[in-house]
């Protein structure tokens, strides 16, 4: 997500927020009257048998919680992850290519019939997942501090945080509606900026017995929903102790009462991955890494962390933000996807549908991606491993990051005048090192060249007949490699596959 913007006055909110969309303002009688009706239509529904236990009462031991009775399931989705430890797997138990976009606030800045527009139009151009919040605030893009939807619908109905039956029941509908459209939800109870008090957020003052009886609530609501996967933080840093650290640990602790399905942490910008941390260390399926820097190199020192995780780049620089080239959002997959990550997620403006976002689904940084994601997928991609001795000349000289704080040291970590995690620039634009990644076997690699220049490779690590093609990463058009005489055919960047017979 974007940098997190100086914490809005206590007043702010409602048409004065970061934005609202055009014609939303409704008159103050207007507003108690929604209200109330709201109110009444809530007790209704929470009379019924549907309606999950509220959040203040004791957990409930009984079966599956309330939520869409069916889904009309499309495609595979994300599931768990595979024995290696590498990547991650379907229904099926084969291998997936994560396919990520970041539509961070829509569950309260879209109607229902938005997001089926959202879903289908990503569908179509081969994504498969999408980072949610289920709560929102200004600051993560929301329309209100309240955490109420753009229509204001409020997600709990009291102070001790009872769920607000007309919000889940739309979240429910996102939720069947990415189903419907082969996406899987990387989906935030609670992230960053929710949780914090100095960010208005709207659970700020959960404590630890309400954070997991609502981690429990919503495991056991969404149980049957077959396109879950649970995520935590965001621009967060998890203090052993802090406030909101108390909150994610408490939700994460009732989801796993009632799902066992893969979860994760996303932490701090500049660079962060969930295992940097002691206290998520031993408790997150896949290592998520967060970077605006060159990704290759975090996602190698994640690579040799033991034991084995998936390695997934899911935040980096999102496209047209950062002041970084027109290229950053294509270098950062290239890099990634040819250094061990299983896949990726892709940003940009719209992560908070400012006006115009419809328009703007088609534009050419996502073209881009979605070819690279192509090209990448149609070969057995999760046999790679990050070679750095593949390209034999040619490469470059690779990125390394400056000063490797130890964040179980915040005296260290906080340094304000050392280079951290949370306060390195971005060096994209200075950055041109080639990077590959080649099957044990011999039978494949792919490299990524972010600039044009000659190089060489070891065939030796190959199998036999091997061949290679050009992908233009700006177009996805192929041109057949001459292997002794690598040069790309133009400028620009570049992916280069190999195909061989094994060994």
């Amino acid at each position: 997500m974007a940098d997190e913007p100086a914490p809005p006055p206590p007043d702010a909110g409602g048409a004065d927020s970061r934005r609202r969309r055009t014609g939303m303002a409704i008159a103050v009688g207007g507003l108690v009257v929604v209200a109330v009706l709201l109110a009444v239509a809530g007790i209704v529904s929470m009379l019924a048998a549907r309606a999950p236990a509220a959040i203040p009462g004791p957990p409930s031991t009984g079966g599956a919680a309330a939520g869409p009775p069916s889904y009309a399931a499309s495609g595979h989705f994300i599931q768990g992850v595979d024995a290696s430890g590498r990547f991650f797997v379907d229904e099926a138990g084969q291998p997936i290519l994560v396919k990520g976009d970041s539509p961070w606030s829509a569950i309260v800045d879209l109607s229902v019939d938005e997001w089926r527009e959202w879903c289908a139009d990503r569908e179509a151009r081969g994504f498969n997942a999408a980072i949610v919040s289920a709560l929102g605030n200004t600051v993560n893009g929301g329309p209100s501090d309240s955490g109420a939807t753009f229509d204001g619908i409020l997600p709990f109905s009291d102070r001790q945080f009872s769920p607000d039956e007309a919000y889940w029941s739309r979240v429910d509908s996102f939720v069947a509606i990415a189903a419907e459209h082969g996406i899987t939800l990387f989906l935030y109870p609670v992230d960053g900026w929710v949780v914090s008090d100095s960010m208005h957020g709207v659970v700020a003052r959960m404590d630890g017995d309400e954070a997991h009886r609502y981690g429990e609530w919503i495991a056991r609501r969404y149980a049957n929903a077959p396109n879950i996967m649970w995520m935590g933080g965001g621009d967060f840093e998890p203090r052993v102790g802090s406030a909101g650290e108390v909150i994610h640990q408490g939700v994460f602790d009732g989801i796993r009462r009632f799902d066992s399905r893969p979860y994760s942490m996303q932490t701090i910008y500049q660079r962060s991955s969930s295992r940097m941390w002691p206290v998520w260390r031993d408790r997150v399926d896949w290592d998520f890494l967060y970077t605006r820097l060159p990704t290759y190199e975090l996602v190698w020192e994640s690579w040799e962390r033991v034991p084995p995780r998936p390695a997934l780049f899911g935040e980096g620089v999102y496209a047209g933000m950062y002041d970084n080239p027109e290229a950053a959002s294509r270098m950062q997959l290239g890099w990634a996807l040819t250094s061990g990550s299983p896949g990726d997620f892709y940003g940009t403006p719209d992560w908070s549908f400012e006006d115009g976002w419809a328009e703007r689904l088609g534009q050419e940084t996502t073209r881009q991606v979605s070819a690279m994601r192509a090209a990448v997928e149609a070969t057995e991609w999760y046999k790679l491993a990050p070679d750095r001795e593949f390209i034999t000349s040619g490469a470059g000289t690779p990125y390394r990051f400056p000063n490797l704080n130890d964040p179980a040291s915040p005296s260290e970590f906080d340094d304000p005048d050392a280079p951290n995690a949370s306060s390195s620039p971005p060096t994209l634009a200075e950055d041109d090192y080639a990077t590959a990644a080649v099957a044990a076997d011999g039978s494949l690699a792919i490299a990524y060249l972010p600039t044009a220049r000659e190089i060489t490779v070891d065939l030796g690590s190959l199998g036999s007949d091997p061949m290679g093609t050009w992908i233009d990463a700006r177009s996805g058009a192929e041109t057949p490699a001459e292997l002794n005489a690598l040069t790309p055919p133009s400028a620009g960047d570049w992916l280069l596959i190999v195909h061989a017979g094994a060994k």
